[in-house]
């Protein structure tokens, strides 16, 4: 099985998957998503912390089993016996196989949005990395990139004495206000890459989801509509608790 072919045949590599079961190939994807997630950490320069990427890992694989146990235990109920996928263990192996696909999407969308904000705003990777370090909270990120937007040498004088910031790290953000140009870089550029970031995770669920429920439940399209979108919301919730327990 091709995995590739669900970014241009997305019907066929889910078939594909259900029938020929892979659960090596989906761990490793989930694995490699997880390594991406952690990539602009290492990039920064921020500590890496073990236990968070662990945990990571474990709640990725936990939220995969979650995600295909709805799907199995939704064409239970629908299908019964009947269907050519309930027979043993394979058929689970086979939602899994078909569940993990969703992550190239991610792994895709990761990689551009870190290519872009580290080639189209370099500085603005050196204000990220001192606001990681320093633990700033979103309202004083956010403050700090319009003062530093600004040029305003005075506010940022004032901000790094609240903050108490070192001389290391003000003469960084005087050099990201000395950078010629905007910090955000090419901000409609680094705009599009991130909006094409987000439309491949949301192409995902529907390239993967939407073919498994009309492979394993067939309910027609507004039952199968349906159940891709519970099936959106859970997978949603999950990745949502997973940023929030490891923000």
């Amino acid at each position: 099985m091709s995995v590739l072919s669900v970014f241009y045949k997305p019907n066929k590599a889910v078939s594909e998957a259900l029938s020929k079961p892979n659960l090596g190939l989906g761990t490793l994807l989930v694995l490699i998503y997880c390594i991406v997630s952690f990539i602009p950490q290492i990039y920064l320069g921020i500590g890496f912390d073990i236990y968070k990427f662990l945990m990571t890992i474990i709640f990725s694989l936990v939220g995969w089993i979650v995600v295909s146990v709805i799907f199995y235990l939704l064409m239970s109920v629908f299908r019964g016996k009947s269907s050519k996928f309930v027979q043993g263990p394979a058929s689970f192996s086979g939602i899994m196989t078909a569940v993990s696909l969703i992550y190239l999407f991610f792994i895709v969308g990761g990689l551009i949005s870190l290519i872009s904000v580290t080639s189209l705003s370099p500085q603005f990777v050196s204000v990220a990395k001192i606001a990681k370090e320093e633990n700033f909270s979103n309202q004083d990120t956010t403050k700090l990139v319009g003062i530093i937007s600004a040029k305003n040498t005075e506010e940022l004088e004032t901000f790094a004495s609240e903050k108490t910031l070192d001389v290391e790290k003000k003469d960084a953000l005087y050099a990201a206000m000395n950078y010629e140009g905007n910090i955000l870089g090419n901000t409609n550029a680094l705009l599009w890459s991130v909006l094409l970031s987000l439309a491949l995770m949301l192409l995902g669920m529907l390239f993967v989801f939407y073919p498994i429920t009309s492979n394993l439940l067939k309910l027609g399209f507004i039952g199968n509509l349906v159940i891709f979108i519970l099936a959106m919301l859970v997978f949603a919730y999950l990745g949502n608790a997973m940023a929030v327990m490891f923000a």
